[in-house]
């Protein structure tokens, strides 16, 4: 993310970061005096200077913001203090303000309702790329709440019209991202810049490091005999891909020595089941490259067969089961602990983040191998008790000391973590 916003016109956006890359704070200063527009690259060193440069700014403090005036500590204000399905304002007025979010199926923030007087005082349509628009007058009214399509802040002063993701920032009017993914290493065949690896239809990407699938897919069986997805992948002992078959098997396979593999028959049998695919990857065109997978040998799951998709809670990856001839999604639970395993530091950093996923709280024994993992490959597991940005007040932790793509991601925790 960006520490500074610099506009021609002398206008500045400053922001303020942790050690972690959560921001603290942002200040919006705006030039009240006109100025020659300033040269490519020229930053100013902007402050609070009445009758020439003004200030507001907000400042988050776990699940609270604060308005912030000129520079002067006496003008700072609570402004809203958020929790899991919308905020509160005026709260040290005797009666404070209530306000609920009405999402849609994508998370995005549609209408906001005020429980004080049963009103809707704020609505949002977005284009498919999030860009909000007004549809009638009035529906987004001066100083309404900023937080929008997939309930992410919309910073519009001076113009800049960029989403904050929290790894990076978004730019909805062309469906890009302004800066690297974090995690761009792990698929090569995506532009960094790329918005969801570019297919917003069929993902979302809530951290803003890597897209994650959003729907539910299923196998006709008249529009084509095999399934695009899953189907099993081969990779070496160095996890490089090396085959990819679209046979209705989600599994991703180790093969000790390829040619020995090759020259008995390239069987199945012949190779060693190390986990399960990601769904939403596209593997065909990775042969030759790295593999991304969920590490996990298992897979239990009562009453699998059902007709129906199953909706089992609190678990962080979605997998394609593959059942008489069709395919379904189901959310797997925990897998008695297996789905904490880690054998490299490659498979270490996709296990976080996989975990880094909404719905994905560790347990306390979950937490202490995640531990015992990191402290092997020489880093160390920072929990914090307090709040995210967003969040509300749940426990994360962060790994530290194995580069600064793991560094970034919350690793979220249940609330009786100590």
């Amino acid at each position: 993310m960006p520490d500074i916003i610099q506009f021609k016109n002398g206008n500045q956006i400053k922001n303020t970061y942790d050690a972690s890359g959560r921001k603290l704070g942002t200040e919006y200063f705006t030039q009240q005096s006109l100025i020659d527009p300033l040269s490519d690259g020229q930053i100013l060193n902007q402050s609070y200077i009445p009758g020439v440069v003004s200030q507001k700014g907000t400042v988050y403090i776990d699940n609270k913001e604060y308005n912030t005036l000129n520079g002067n500590p006496a003008l700072t204000i609570l402004k809203r203090v958020y929790n899991a399905e919308g905020y509160t304002e005026d709260v040290t007025f005797p009666i404070p303000n209530y306000y609920y979010y009405r999402r849609d199926h994508l998370g995005n923030n549609r209408e906001v309702w005020c429980a004080n007087t049963n009103a809707t005082v704020q609505r949002t349509q977005y284009y498919p790329s999030g860009l909000p628009w007004t549809y009638n007058a009035g529906d987004n009214p001066l100083g309404s709440q900023e937080r929008k399509f997939n309930g992410k802040e919309f910073v519009e002063m001076h113009g800049y019209d960029t989403y904050d993701y929290g790894a990076r920032g978004y730019y909805p009017a062309i469906g890009r991202f302004t800066s690297v993914d974090p995690l761009a290493e792990m698929d090569y065949s995506v532009s960094p810049y790329a918005y969801c690896a570019g297919n917003p239809v069929n993902m979302i990407d809530p951290t803003g490091m890597m897209g994650e699938s959003s729907t539910f897919v299923t196998y006709d069986p008249s529009k084509s005999n095999l399934p695009i997805h899953p189907s099993s992948t081969f990779v070496t002992p160095g996890l490089t891909i090396i085959e990819h078959r679209n046979d209705g098997d989600p599994k991703v396979y180790e093969v000790k020595d390829e040619d020995a593999w090759r020259k008995n028959g390239s069987r199945k049998s012949d190779a060693e089941q190390i986990g399960f695919e990601i769904p939403g990857i596209d593997y065909a065109s990775m042969v030759g490259k790295s593999a991304v997978y969920y590490p996990s040998k298992d897979l239990i799951m009562p009453g699998w067969l059902n007709d129906k998709p199953l909706e089992i809670e609190s678990f962080f990856e979605e997998l394609f089961i593959p059942t008489f001839g069709f395919l379904k999604w189901f959310k797997l639970k925990n897998i008695l602990g297996s789905r904490i395993e880690a054998a490299t530091l490659k498979e270490l950093k996709q296990l976080i983040n996989l975990l880094s996923k909404p719905g994905s709280k560790l347990t306390q024994k979950e937490l202490n191998a995640l531990k015992g993992i990191v402290e092997k490959e020489g880093g160390n597991v920072r929990i914090d008790l307090s709040g995210v940005k967003g969040s509300g007040i749940e426990p994360h932790a962060h790994v530290e000391g194995l580069g600064k793509s793991i560094e970034s991601r919350h690793i979220w925790l249940k609330n009786n973590i100590k």
